[in-house]
This record gives structure tokens, C-alpha cells and sequence, in this order.
């Protein structure tokens, strides 16, 4: 049986790539202050202690990294930084970017995103939303200008048209 060949239809933004440099070099720095300890491995105890948090970080940032949209041939991936959902062509009913929800404290999202409407009824909302300066530093995936979000919602439609066409 053949794999799904999985193709990221939202490149890493510039912020995705940056933070997960920045913990590269955490983790670097953490290395190396770890590798320097004085009194040789007697006082290494700690290692794994300073260690903990950088490694979390590290998986963080790996997470917020692959977080975006993943095309196959036969399926549609949403991957945010606490959960994937994959889903066939054929449970989706349509692709749009929904406006975010102004006044609503539920609403998770503080800009516009790309969702997927189901055949079911769900709306599944993705992190792949437009740039919002308002939102401050809160990294938990990728932002992009207004025009790159019609771009990609104009590329996942088209992949859901050909799949019904199949």
C-alpha cells in the first residue's frame, strides 16, 4: 500500500522560523553552560534538571515549526501545536477563511483563518490566519498577509475541486 505523500500547502512564516531558531540557540547556550559545570561529573546531578525545560521548548518549537495545512491526494491535514486532524476530501464540504468573531471572548482566533467546513456540520479552524498586530507575541502558528491567505484558500479549493472530479 502506498503512503500519503504530504505537502505543506502554507511555507514556514518568518515567525515559525525565527522561534525556532531562537530555541536552537537556547539549547545551544544550555549545552554548553552543562558541558562547562565545575567539579567534573560529580556535579552533574542538575544535568537533567536544566536540561527539562529546553528540551520542552525544543518539542514546542518543532510543534509551532509543522504547524499549518498538509495536502495528500486523498486527504486534508490540520496540524496546530496541541493536535492533528486529518480528514478525506470527501468529508469536506468547502474551504473559506472565516472572519474572526469581534466581542466574542470565545473566540480563539484574534484575526481572520483558513476553516474547513465538514459534511457533518463542523467548522474545524485552522492556525493559519492573517497577520494581526493587536495580537501581540503569541506564537501558536503561522500568520500571513491577507493576500497569502486568498492564495492559499484558492489553492486548497482547487485541490477539493479535482478531488471531486476524481
Amino acid at each position: 500500500m502506498r503512503q500519503d505523500q504530504w505537502r505543506r500547502v502554507n511555507p514556514a512564516c518568518v515567525r515559525q522560523q525565527w522561534y525556532l531558531l531562537t530555541v536552537a540557540v537556547a539549547l545551544v547556550i544550555a549545552l554548553l553552560i552543562v558541558c562547562q559545570a565545575p567539579g567534573g561529573g560529580a556535579s552533574l546531578w542538575w544535568a537533567p534538571l536544566a536540561a527539562g525545560p529546553f528540551l520542552t521548548a525544543a518539542l514546542l518549537a518543532f510543534r509551532v515549526y509543522w504547524a499549518g495545512i498538509y495536502v495528500s491526494r486523498a486527504r486534508i491535514r490540520i496540524r496546530t501545536v496541541m493536535r492533528t486532524c486529518t480528514f478525506s476530501w470527501s468529508e469536506v464540504a468547502a474551504i473559506r477563511t472565516v472572519p474572526r468573531r469581534r466581542g466574542d471572548p470565545r473566540d480563539p482566533l484574534r484575526s481572520d483563518a483558513i476553516h474547513l467546513a465538514l459534511q457533518d456540520g463542523r467548522l474545524i479552524a485552522s492556525t493559519v490566519r492573517v497577520w494581526n498586530p493587536a495580537e501581540g507575541r503569541k506564537v501558536d502558528g503561522p500568520v500571513y498577509d491577507r493576500s497569502d491567505i486568498v492564495r492559499f484558500t484558492a489553492i486548497l479549493n482547487d485541490r477539493l475541486q479535482r478531488s471531486r472530479e476524481a
